[in-house]
């Protein structure tokens, strides 16, 4: 059992507190993200920061710490996949277009000598 004065930084209490929150932590971030190999990342992700931060955390802030670092962590990964998923459209659209020039200018070519369009 915990107590209010045992400090983050020592191993017993970080054990316990792992013991205590990592499951929570981790159906916390699975419903959000509803991929269980990205949820363990980012609980363990959590823990590492608490870990570096163990100086600055106290014992009664440490649940609100770890489950507001996994939802930032979370949300940061989400921000990340908007700016890939534009810059993959927007190069996708570029491709499409490139593509498309392209046939109209071969048909331009197979049309102006009066030759049949292949299909």
């Amino acid at each position: 059992m915990l107590r209010q004065n045992d400090p983050v930084c020592s191993e017993k209490t970080y054990i316990s507190l792992y013991n205590t929150y990592a499951k929570k932590l981790n159906n916390f971030v699975y419903y959000k993200c509803g991929d269980s190999k990205e949820a363990e990342d980012i609980v363990q992700e959590s823990f590492v920061r608490l870990w570096k931060n163990c100086d600055n955390v106290p014992l009664e802030k440490a649940r609100s710490f770890l489950f507001t670092v996994a939802n930032n962590l979370f949300l940061n990964i989400v921000a990340h996949r908007k700016v890939v998923l534009h810059y993959a459209r927007k190069n996708l659209l570029a491709s499409m277009r490139k593509v498309h020039n392209l046939c109209w200018r071969k048909r331009s070519i197979w049309t102006n000598f009066k030759l049949p369009y292949p299909t």
